[in-house]
């Protein structure tokens, strides 16, 4: 049993240093107790406001209990970055004076190599280049 005075001290201590129990996701407990039929939430992940700054996806995931009494926590950190935002052409743009000249333009004087899809890829990748350049 953890007397008061302990506890008061070790909250005291992570509101001192700002620290933030991370959002669990999976279970909600992570501690079963056969003999009382008890659950608990025992385990948690203290951060800091800096390292959310770094890590804001962080969570923490709470998986399927096997053959222990508790259930495993993993931690995850990874980002995934999945590029540039993708192109996005608004019909707007065809009203603007000049548009087709440059899309016409852009579109003859396009030199490339390669197999057919390639050469289109490339090819829409320069007119793309040359509609953003007008912005």
């Amino acid at each position: 049993m953890i007397s008061p005075s302990t506890a008061y001290a070790f909250n005291r201590f992570i509101g001192e240093a700002e620290l933030f129990d991370l959002r669990m996701g999976g279970h909600m407990y992570t501690y079963f107790c056969q003999m009382d039929l008890k659950m608990s939430k025992l385990e948690c992940f203290l951060t800091s406001p800096k390292f959310m700054d770094q890590l804001a996806s962080a969570f923490v995931m709470v998986l399927p209990r096997e053959l222990s009494d508790h259930y495993p926590i993993l931690l995850h950190t990874s980002t995934q970055d999945f590029g540039r935002p993708p192109f996005r052409f608004f019909n707007s743009w065809m009203n603007r004076e000049g548009f087709d000249k440059v899309v016409t333009e852009t579109w003859a004087t396009f030199v490339g190599y390669g197999i057919p899809n390639m050469f289109l890829l490339a090819k829409l990748k320069y007119l793309k280049m040359k509609l953003r350049n007008r912005e």
